[in-house]
C-alpha cells in the first residue's frame, strides 16, 4: 500500500519522513516498511489546534497530547515534531504581555521536554515564518525562548505566507535563505531545518513555474546552511517536488 509512493521519495533523494500522529497513531507496518528503507522518522504532534486561545493553558489538555508524543516515541519514531505550539494569532487577553506568554509557551515546552528524554528522542517545533525576522511576536514564539528546550527549530518559510511582503511573496530563494541564516544565527544549538512551500498558492506572483519556484527554495535551503529542509503539500501531493529535487541533485 505505501510501498510506491515511500519507494519514488526516496528515489528521488528524500530522507525524512513526517508523519501526523493524531487522531490516531499510523499502522505499524507502514513504520516498519519506512524504516527499512532508511527514512528518518518524525512524528508531527499538534499542541494546541490554531493555537492557544486561554490563559493558562489547561493543564489536562497539555498532559493529553504529551502522552500522545510519548507513544509516538514508544512506536518508534526517531524525533518528536510539535506544531501549533503558540497563542492564537491576534489574540487580546487583559494583562497577557508578551513576557507572560513567552513564559507560558517556554513552560509547556519545559514539560515536553521533561516527558520525553527519557524516551530518546530528539525534540523539535514548528515556528512561523515570519519568527526569525522578528524580535518579539504576539503569538508567543520567540527563537530565544524556544531553543533551550530543542534539537530541532522548523520555520515554516512558505513564501505565499508572507502576507504584505510582496519582495518575498515573489523571490522564493531570497525568502528561505534570509530566513533561514536569520534563524540560524538565533538557534543556539538548536539544528535548524526550514519548512519550504510544496503548493502553488502566489507561485504566479514569482513568475516561476511551478517546479522552477521548488527548486528555488530547494537550492536556497542548501546555501544557507542549517541542517536541511522540508516540503509540505497539504494534499500530500509531491510529483512536482520529486521531480524539482531529482533536478537539483
Amino acid at each position: 500500500m505505501y510501498g510506491p509512493l515511500l519507494k519514488q521519495a526516496r528515489s528521488s533523494g528524500v530522507n525524512t519522513l513526517v508523519v501526523d500522529v493524531q487522531p490516531s497513531l499510523p499502522p505499524e507496518d507502514f513504520l516498519k516498511e519506512a524504516k527499512s528503507m532508511g527514512f528518518y522518522l518524525v512524528s508531527r504532534v499538534v499542541v494546541f489546534e490554531g493555537g492557544l486561545r486561554t490563559y493558562p493553558a489547561p493543564p489536562e489538555h497539555v498532559n493529553k497530547v504529551i502522552q500522545r508524543a510519548e507513544a509516538a516515541a514508544t512506536l518508534g519514531f526517531m524525533e518528536i515534531q510539535l506544531d501549533y505550539i503558540r497563542f492564537a494569532d491576534k489574540l487580546h487577553i487583559r494583562g497577557l504581555t508578551l513576557t507572560r506568554r513567552y513564559r507560558a509557551i517556554a513552560s509547556i515546552l519545559q514539560s515536553f521536554e521533561k516527558r520525553l528524554r527519557p524516551h530518546g528522542v530528539r525534540i523539535g517545533a514548528d515556528i512561523f515564518g515570519r519568527i526569525p525576522f522578528n524580535k518579539n511576536d504576539i503569538i508567543g514564539q520567540k527563537m530565544e525562548v524556544f531553543a533551550p528546550y530543542l534539537d530541532t527549530i522548523y520555520p515554516m518559510l512558505y513564501p505565499s505566507h508572507f502576507y504584505g511582503d510582496p519582495f518575498y511573496q515573489k523571490n522564493p530563494y531570497r525568502t528561505i535563505y534570509d530566513g533561514k541564516t536569520k534563524a540560524i544565527r538565533r538557534a543556539g544549538t538548536s539544528r535548524i531545518i526550514a519548512y519550504i512551500q510544496g503548493f502553488t498558492m502566489y507561485v504566479g506572483k514569482s513568475g516561476l513555474s511551478y517546479k522552477d519556484y521548488i527548486k528555488k527554495q530547494i537550492l536556497a535551503a542548501r546555501d544557507s546552511g542549517g541542517a536541511g529542509f522540508i516540503v509540505w503539500n497539504p494534499k500530500n501531493q509531491y510529483g512536482t517536488f520529486f521531480q524539482a529535487l531529482e533536478e537539483t541533485n
